[in-house]
């Protein structure tokens, strides 16, 4: 890979609560190529509905390519470091 063929991924932790960091950058003419976000349904939305309206909302306000890059659901929800 050479210097050409890298891309700038910006990563926000909040699936849900993206688009105004998004805009931001949009509003300041930041230059990047791909959107990166979280998405934790323990912790946001189960609903993927909800998930798939505010991912359609993100790429049309953005007109960016993007990727769901962290993704977990717990097997308990129990605390078990002990």
């Amino acid at each position: 890979m050479n210097g050409n063929s890298s891309k700038i991924i910006l990563h926000h932790s909040n699936a849900l609560n993206a688009n105004y960091f998004y805009q931001e950058l949009v509003n300041y003419n930041l230059d990047y190529d791909i959107i990166e976000i979280s998405y934790y349904p323990q912790y946001r939305t189960k609903d993927l509905n909800i998930l798939q309206t505010k991912l359609n909302n993100l790429a049309l306000t953005c007109n960016k390519q993007f990727m769901i890059v962290e993704v977990a659901y717990p097997f308990s929800l129990n605390y078990t470091d002990n």
